[in-house]
């Protein structure tokens, strides 16, 4: 199977290794496959020769990743995507290993900006905690050791 067609995100078409790994894994799997850009709340679905793009929440199964017996797998690629498959007939027992490793080969070519390293508080502080003092508890008693 070979897919031609581009899958463009965020305005730039996506490398052709992308996709090449996107049809061997539905090759191997005889499955549909889909992206899941979780911070766009879309899905773009390739189950023949062209791709697709629904609006899909982060909780949701893409249409047509939606399979009767429930046999869809799914794997985390970064932060901002999830690789879908779901079997035209059954899967068979490697196939979650499968998925895994495309999500994993499929991150060097899918955008996400970095997360924050944390929370940033509302007034703009710096946030977090300056220890024990700020409980009420003074320092000495903390320290205190049973004896």
């Amino acid at each position: 199977m070979i897919i031609n067609a581009p899958l463009v995100i965020d305005g730039k078409t996506i490398a052709g290794e992308a996709l090449t790994i996107i049809a061997a894994l539905m090759e191997r799997l005889q499955a549909s496959v889909a992206l899941q850009d979780l911070q766009r709340r879309e899905a773009h679905i390739r189950m023949s020769d062209t791709w697709l793009c629904n609006p899909t929440a982060p909780e949701e199964i893409p249409i047509g990743m939606r399979d009767p017996d429930d046999e869809q797998l799914s794997a985390p690629v970064n932060w901002r995507w999830k690789l879908w498959a779901a079997p035209s007939t059954h899967f068979s027992g490697d196939a979650f290993h499968e998925v895994l490793r495309a999500a994993r080969s499929l991150a060097a070519f899918l955008p996400a900006e970095e997360l924050p390293e944390g929370p940033t508080p509302a007034d703009g502080g710096a946030g977090g905690s300056s220890g024990p003092a700020e409980l009420g508890i003074p320092v000495a008693w903390a320290r205190k050791t049973r004896g």
